[in-house]
Order: structure tokens, then C-alpha cells, then sequence
């Protein structure tokens, strides 16, 4: 299975892309939290590029989802160019010190790696491309 979709970058859209990733992935032999969990890392990869990432009116976010046997792999492309997130260079926040200084945000990726199995950041063909997986072989036989 591979299926595709791009939008703005705009979050009027990202209803759109819930609604396309939950599609995409209600098929699979999946629990609704393991469904909506992945639908959440999505958008919430997504949201963050629209957020923080300065882009054109022409850029576009494009989301391809990739099922190879048991191993889904989500892959957002962002075609703006001007990303600069160093995945090598994150830590995660603590929680603690999150809730101290009672600073809002900060949680997504940690967020995202949490439901995901991996987590990559990479160049290609000069845009940033995030790239998540998660087996499913466990999921499918419960």
C-alpha cells in the first residue's frame, strides 16, 4: 500500500490530513488508540511545520504513507526549505521543569516519539523529510 497527500501550509487543511491518514490506516487490523494515536503523530508533526516553519504560499507539505507488510512508514516531506530541526540535537524537555516554569507546548515530538517506533530527520532533494515507523506485528495478533 502507498498512498499520498499534500496540502498547504496552512491548519485549515489539517483536518484534511486527519482525516486522510485515518482513512488510510482504518483498514488495517488496528485498535481505535493505536488508529488515533497514529493520526495524532501526524498531525502533530505536521502542525509543528506549519507553526514554526516559514514557508512560501507555494510550498506544500506532502504526507506518504507506506505499509510494507507489517512495517507502516509515514514520510512528511517538507518542501520549504527552510526547516532547520536537528533531530540529533533534541532532548526531550522534562516534564517537571515544563510544568514549573508552566511553559505551554514543548511535549509534541516527545509526543510523537512516544507513539512512533522511530523517528527520523533527514535531507532529500532539498527538503526535510520526516520519517516515522511503527510495526505492526504485534498490533495485528492481540
Amino acid at each position: 500500500m502507498r498512498l499520498n497527500l499534500n496540502i498547504p501550509y496552512d491548519s485549515r487543511y489539517l483536518s484534511d490530513l486527519r482525516r486522510f491518514v485515518w482513512r488510510a490506516l482504518h483498514s488495517l487490523a488496528l485498535s481505535e488508540i493505536t488508529l488515533n494515536q497514529l493520526v495524532l503523530a501526524v498531525d502533530e508533526v505536521c502542525s509543528n511545520l506549519i507553526v514554526h516553519v516559514p514557508a512560501a504560499s507555494t510550498d506544500r507539505i506532502w504526507v506518504e504513507i507506506i505499509l510494507k507488510e507489517d512495517l507502516l512508514i509515514i514520510e512528511i516531506v517538507d518542501t520549504s526549505g527552510r526547516s532547520a530541526f536537528d533531530m540529533k540535537g533534541y532532548t526531550p524537555p522534562r516534564i517537571q521543569a515544563l510544568i514549573r516554569s508552566r511553559r505551554k507546548g514543548g511535549l509534541g515530538l516527545r509526543l510523537v516519539r512516544s507513539i512512533m517506533d522511530k523517528v527520523d530527520v533527514f535531507e532529500r532533494e532539498g527538503c526535510r523529510v520526516w520519517r516515522l515507523q511503527k510495526a505492526l506485528v504485534s498490533e495485528k495478533a492481540s
